[in-house]
């Protein structure tokens, strides 16, 4: 169990610690003004690293806090210096994260920016409990307050930039569902701020400060519950995209397969929009085979059926070559060289004889080594030009010792009778 520290002692040196960092001076300027310009040019590139460690640069938790302890504190202004830093931080946020991307445009809309502008429900139950913990750091100095640090700025600059960029897109999709995901986090630390303050000892005492202890604890509760409202929308919407997006990547995998049963449907991205359904994917197809324009009309209208929307359908096909096992590669070789010797015997004859098909096929034993091929030659030939016995024995022979498999030949003639012709002493 953590030691309760609530001396009068104890709470006024927190009191000034928070009041201290969450100051507008030159050096919170500094601070605020690096990590928004390294986190929004880690957004723009897609690089979470670099995100990450701007969250080391970041002041916003401070004055975040200090509402919170402005709630509660004896200390005069805390929680009308607190709010003013604050806002203007957040001003501050917004504009220079805008600036940044209207200089720095992106080519698309990176991954670390769409994880912020999709929030839910659950987006408020992490940012409360993580709040907890920023708030058990700032109080406990035995707990690692620089790695809390980093997971609570994590949840308030990133969302924050991201609205500065949907400003500079003139995009409000882009601004109210990020600024929602902040304003979350920062409700988040106020509410749960002030009730866990309030149980390790840090109680206000005189009856203004009860009264204004009361309004702020129902005020940060309306707000979680306000908050609560659009982001359980969010939650269902979520939920049901993806079971969407898990029938058609399913839809997909299954109409390529009845095109090409080795076919390998990947990177399946599907995007919601007002208007429609944005779908890209990934396929494979065999060497030999093509995607018709019936074909995609066909897989485009079973999407918008399971969908229920109308979509967009961008397909990149690759067809492959498909690569055989080192054993088939061997009876593929074979097979080959044993026809073109049979072709020859059947010329060296010199006779009428022709080749109607020829079937060769191999027994194996359980590691899928050949150990006897099997020959079944089909041959046209006349009356006049018989196929001797021997000339099957003399050929199983000529296989075996150049290839050095067992044979097993077999010959099935097909008769050709010729026209006779006509007889002249019988002609008129």
């Amino acid at each position: 169990m953590f030691e309760v520290k609530n001396s009068k002692v104890y709470n006024r040196l927190l009191f000034d610690e928070v009041s201290r960092q969450s100051k507008f001076t030159s050096q919170y300027l500094v601070q605020l003004i690096l990590s928004t310009v390294i986190t929004t040019l880690g957004l723009l590139d897609d690089n979470n690293i670099v995100v990450i460690g701007a969250m080391l640069l970041s002041p916003l938790f401070w004055p975040v806090t200090g509402v919170a302890l402005g709630i509660i504190t004896t200390k005069r202004n805390m929680l009308k210096n607190s709010v003013i830093s604050l806002i203007v931080s957040t001003l501050l946020v917004l504009m220079v994260s805008a600036a940044i991307t209207s200089v720095v445009p992106p080519n698309v809309i990176s991954s670390e920016i769409q994880t912020r502008i999709n929030p839910d429900l659950m987006d408020l139950f992490v940012a409360l409990s993580v709040s907890v913990m920023g708030v058990l750091a700032l109080y406990f100095p035995s707990i690692s307050s620089s790695a809390t640090g980093v997971a609570i700025s994590i949840s308030l600059l990133p969302p924050l930039c991201v609205s500065g960029v949907g400003m500079a897109y003139f995009t409000g999709k882009i601004v109210f569902k990020s600024f929602l995901l902040y304003s979350t986090n920062v409700g988040a630390i106020i509410f749960v701020g002030v009730l866990i303050f309030y149980l390790l000892g840090v109680r206000p005492q005189k009856f203004v400060e009860k009264k204004r202890f009361r309004i702020g604890v129902v005020l940060s509760g309306v707000l979680m519950l306000l908050l609560s409202m659009p982001l359980s929308v969010y939650l269902k919407e979520t939920v049901k995209q993806n079971s969407i997006s898990n029938s058609v990547t399913k839809t997909l995998v299954q109409e390529m397969k009845l095109i090409d049963e080795k076919s390998k449907v990947e990177n399946v991205n599907v995007e919601f929009s007002v208007e429609k359904i944005n779908i890209s994917v990934l396929v494979y197809l065999s060497e030999d085979v093509a995607m018709t324009e019936k074909n995609k009309e066909y897989l485009l209208d079973r999407l918008q059926n399971i969908t229920e929307s109308e979509v967009s359908l961008d397909m990149s096909l690759i067809n492959i070559v498909s690569l055989q096992p080192e054993a088939e590669t061997k009876r593929v070789a074979l097979k080959r060289d044993v026809q073109t010797f049979v072709n020859s015997w059947v010329k060296y004859l010199n006779t009428s004889a022709k080749i109607e098909s020829t079937k060769i096929t191999f027994s194996t034993d359980k590691d899928g080594a050949v150990v006897q091929v099997d020959i079944l030659l089909t041959l046209r030939v006349y009356e006049d030009s018989p196929i001797r016995f021997s000339y099957v024995e003399e050929l199983t022979k000529a296989l075996e010792i150049e290839f050095g498999y067992s044979f097993n030949v077999e010959v099935e003639l097909i008769p050709v009778s010729k026209l006779m012709e006509p007889n002249l002493e019988t002609t008129i």
